[in-house]
């Protein structure tokens, strides 16, 4: 009877919903989550890669080099010197070039005030002896700062 059994179970073909479909699931989810992981180190290792060659949009470079990236049979990235490289050909624009940095124009609270004509040395004396037209020329308020003395 035993041996009856043991024939009727091994004759039964095996059903695609039998003990294979769970385990052909778990293999399928295994492969998308180590996919998912492998992308993720990639994008982790480019990012820290472009930081370094100081890229002004990471992310956008990150999208445009996805398509071409190579791993080795452990997961890693091995071709990031080479899409670094391209990416610095096709879009240089993306790249800071480190140029030192100048510092802003700060504007002049006196407006220019002192950049005209030298300061003059005024004196009573010097007052006297010019002319009225040279008089007229003078900043009035240095006259009588002088003439107060």
């Amino acid at each position: 009877m035993k041996e009856q059994e043991q024939t009727s179970i091994e004759n039964q073909p095996s059903s695609p919903t039998g003990d294979d479909a769970p385990n052909e699931l778990l293999v399928a989810e295994n492969d998308r989550l180590r996919s998912e992981l492998r992308l993720r180190s990639a994008r982790d290792q480019m990012l820290s890669e472009f930081a370094k060659e100081n890229a002004r949009s990471p992310e956008l470079l990150f999208q445009a080099s996805a398509s071409r990236f190579e791993f080795d049979d452990s997961g890693a990235l091995t071709n990031t010197d080479t899409l670094i490289t391209e990416l610095r050909q096709n879009f240089p624009e993306q790249f800071v070039v480190d140029e030192p940095e100048k510092p802003p124009v700060v504007p002049s609270v006196f407006a220019g005030a002192g950049r005209g004509r030298p300061p003059q040395t005024l004196t009573k004396e010097a007052l006297a002896a010019m002319s009225p037209q040279q008089i007229v020329s003078l900043d009035w308020n240095e006259v009588k700062q002088i003439l107060s003395q």
